[in-house]
């Protein structure tokens, strides 16, 4: 499972074993993938 406070720390500790760019792709990435799913569900909740 995946908890919040392990999601936090994750994200928390990035910073400091990426520099700049990297951190900056992973949080597209992470905003892209959550706009997917979110587009899949109205998708879902849309076409019954």
């Amino acid at each position: 499972m995946i908890y919040p406070e392990k999601i936090r720390g994750m994200v928390n500790s990035l910073p400091e074993e990426t520099d700049a760019q990297g951190f900056k792709r992973i949080i597209y990435t992470d905003a892209l993938l959550r706009i997917a799913a979110g587009l899949f569900l109205l998708a879902g909740f849309f076409i019954k």
